[in-house]
């Protein structure tokens, strides 16, 4: 089972970096999908009928986003079939387990002090202290801006991924492969750096793109898939999980985002002052993310200094 999860965890990202991508470069064919949805639109305005009354209801509208809702429903089928599988081999403790020491020590072998510090302040960066006021600025912006729907979903999107990760932290109770946290912190599955990144950065990146500009949607998903995944890395290479752990949280936060970009997808997205957000946003990120370094990165830099030392407690 082993090589088949194994495949599964690649599958998830090579699917969720191609259809995220896919997305942004097909930017173009959307719009004119939409301009010839606005030309049917028009007419059945000014051709009143049934067929017209289609055009205008919520099914029409919904259809303009058709494809897209189709790339979502695959990755959420993708992404839960490969969380329940990594949730069984974590309870049975085999299948991909076997690999999760391997890597954590494969990857502690490679650790030098460059790196160190560069993937604490990646891991920093990714924590709830820089995360909780970009969340805090987002759900701002949409709220005076009245974009209810967007609030609505956003918000649902980061209460549900924090009740999920710290709910399933409580019942698995696993061991991360170095003792260095105390109370639900300490227990290791699933990552809440990446479930919790990939859905606070990858709902925001979905929400401001939806009606984007074609450059500024590559902008937007090229630059927060990589970060993204460069957070991922840094809790693997810093040792503070296994393997299993952040790949179960990538599962989860593709398939969050994805059921809940296929309920939102319902309608068409409303447009929105794309620049404007971006740029709050990203000073908001950069502020709370310097003071956070500026704060705790001495700390938290003595604090991984210790991974190498493999946890007694730990059983991947």
């Amino acid at each position: 089972m082993s090589p088949v999860l194994v495949l599964a965890a690649l599958l998830i990202v090579i699917t969720a970096t191609g259809v995220l991508t896919g997305l942004a470069a097909a930017a173009d064919k959307n719009i004119l999908f939409a301009r010839t949805f606005a030309r049917a639109s028009d007419w059945s305005k000014n051709n009143p009928g049934r067929r017209s009354a289609m055009l205008n209801s919520r099914f029409g509208s919904y259809l303009m986003e058709f494809p897209a809702v189709i790339l979502f429903g695959m990755l959420l089928i993708v992404a839960l079939w490969a969380l329940f599988g990594l949730l069984e081999d974590v309870v049975m403790g085999d299948g991909i387990v076997g690999l999760d020491r391997l890597v954590y020590q494969g990857l502690q072998s490679l650790r030098h002090p460059v790196f160190d510090r560069l993937l604490v302040g990646i891991t920093q960066l990714g924590d709830a202290r820089t995360a909780m006021p970009v969340t805090a600025m987002a759900l701002f912006l949409f709220l005076i801006l009245r974009r209810w729907r967007e609030a609505l979903v956003f918000t649902l999107a980061m209460i549900g991924a924090a009740a999920f990760v710290s709910g399933l932290k409580r019942v698995i109770q696993r061991a991360r492969p170095m003792d260095i946290y105390d109370g639900v912190a300490e227990y290791s599955f699933p990552s809440g750096h990446a479930g919790m990144g990939i859905v606070l950065f990858g709902m925001l990146a979905f929400l401001l793109a939806a009606r984007a500009a074609p450059a500024w949607r590559r902008a937007i998903y090229g630059i927060s898939i990589p970060f993204v995944l460069l957070i991922c890395f840094s809790r693997l290479y810093l040792g503070a999980h296994w393997l299993s752990d952040v790949l179960a949280g990538v599962a989860f936060g593709l398939a969050w985002n994805s059921a809940l970009a296929m309920v939102y997808l319902r309608q068409v997205p409303l447009e929105m002052p794309t620049r404007m957000m971006i740029l709050v946003l990203v000073a908001t990120f950069i502020l709370a993310g310097s003071l956070h370094m500026a704060r705790d990165y001495q700390r938290e830099l003595q604090r991984y200094s210790g991974a190498p030392f493999l946890n007694q407690r730990a059983s991947p």
